[in-house]
């Protein structure tokens, strides 16, 4: 008996002590962490947010460019081919008409600065040597 009024005593007083802390008002704690959070967000996640899109804008730029100069070297390439087709055959006509006249292969070839072997080539395929 004298245990269980000491334990008795003893809840009493935790429960008067624990009466005597002031009440905690849980909407107005819940309000203050969610205005405190808002704050850190503004503070620390807005100008992550600002400079993502900044770069995302640079490299929209970027990627831009390359495709307009990839469009560029395209056209330019095209441009080279058919460019490059003329000469050579006009350099078959000459080669072919040098040779008749009785020109040798490698006078041909220094004229026209070009190899031997590429006379020698063009006079196969029209089947005059």
């Amino acid at each position: 008996m004298n245990y269980q009024n000491h334990v008795l005593n003893k809840t009493l007083g935790e429960l008067t002590s624990a009466a005597k802390e002031p009440a905690v008002d849980v909407k107005a704690l819940e309000s203050k962490i969610l205005g405190r959070v808002k704050e850190e967000i503004q503070q620390s996640v807005f100008p992550l947010v600002g400079s993502l899109k900044d770069v995302e804008k640079i490299m929209q730029n970027f990627r831009d460019e390359q495709s307009s100069r990839i469009d560029r070297l395209e056209s330019r390439t095209k441009e080279m081919s058919f460019a490059s087709s003329s000469p050579s055959s006009s350099n078959e006509k000459v080669i072919v008409s040098q040779y008749a006249k009785g020109r040798s292969e490698a006078e041909i070839a220094k004229d026209l600065r070009i190899g031997i072997g590429e006379v020698d080539l063009v006079l196969k395929l029209a089947n005059l040597k």
